[in-house]
């Protein structure tokens, strides 16, 4: 199984609400500091990139597997994180590491489990 270098196909549109906009709105309701309107701006960007780039909305069903594209992109933010441990000692970068670490396994038990029902 080679998850990692699975191809996936570009999304296609579907009439579903936008996943980012599912998650930016429950994001919103517990909003209460400063930093949770970054983090809220944060994700409105990044659907923006998504959407410019592919040209559709992240929604499921979209003819990609979304599970192998949350393997594909926690294995990233590992590494990103790691990369970014090797030059600073902050402990919050540690916690997002293991954090990331367990996503990933999570993600893939949750894969494993799927293929063998």
């Amino acid at each position: 199984m080679k998850i990692s270098m699975e191809k996936e196909p570009s999304p296609k549109a579907t009439s579903m609400i936008p996943t980012w906009k599912i998650i930016i709105d429950e994001y919103q309701t517990e909003l209460e500091k400063d930093f949770k309107i970054k983090m809220t701006r944060l994700m409105m960007d990044r659907q923006e990139y998504g959407y410019e780039k592919h040209g559709v909305n992240l929604t499921p069903n979209n003819g990609r597997n979304n599970i192998v594209d949350a393997i594909q992109e926690g294995l990233d933010l590992m590494v990103y994180i790691r990369n970014n441990m090797r030059v600073s000692n902050d402990s919050l970068l540690s916690d997002a590491y293991q954090a990331s670490i367990v996503a990933v396994e999570l993600l893939l038990l949750y894969k494993i489990k799927q293929e063998t029902i």
